[in-house]
């Protein structure tokens, strides 16, 4: 791992101190049932989700889960996916790494799966 900038490696150590790092790991290793969401493969998508899934693919290469389980409302899906796309990359007075790093504590400590 690289050095961080300064800011950056200030706030991880508040982080860590704040959650503590075993903490934070044991609560993503824990594993959870999740509802079963119907969703619509990429072979019979059309229309707005086919261009959505195409999007995925072209930025990760595959379609994600938390991107299928929206399939069946396109247009909300296409919503929540620009909102965290001006979350994460629109302006902001916190960098990129600080907010990932926001988004994996907020996970961690929701046990979130994703």
């Amino acid at each position: 791992m690289g050095q961080a900038e300064p800011e950056t490696a200030a706030w991880l150590r508040a982080v860590r101190w704040a959650y503590g790092m075993r903490a934070v790991s044991i609560r993503v290793r824990r594993r959870w049932k999740l509802a079963w969401i119907r969703q619509i493969p990429y072979e019979a998508s059309t229309g707005l989700l086919r261009r959505i899934y195409d999007e995925a693919l072209g930025r990760a290469g595959r379609i994600w889960k938390i991107v299928k389980v929206g399939s069946l409302r396109p247009r909300t899906l296409q919503a929540a996916m620009q909102f965290y796309q001006e979350s994460m990359h629109g302006p902001s007075d916190l960098t990129r790494v600080q907010r990932e790093m926001l988004a994996t504590v907020v996970s961690a400590e929701l046990a979130c799966p994703y």
